[in-house]
């Protein structure tokens, strides 16, 4: 799971992916045959995500 570097990323919410190092995103996940979404973070370089509970 991705995890904060600095205080300074944890007040911005930047986190970095574990794959590639680059900055993370958060964003909605739309759940297939389903109405309900989740929440997930996506590395904006090689898309690798991960789910917030």
């Amino acid at each position: 799971m991705a995890a904060p570097k600095t205080a300074s990323q944890t007040k911005t919410l930047m986190f970095s992916c574990d794959k590639c190092g680059s900055v993370m995103v958060e964003r909605m996940l739309a759940i297939r045959n389903s109405k309900a979404f989740i929440k997930i973070l996506q590395c904006k370089v090689c898309r690798h995500w991960i789910k917030i509970d």
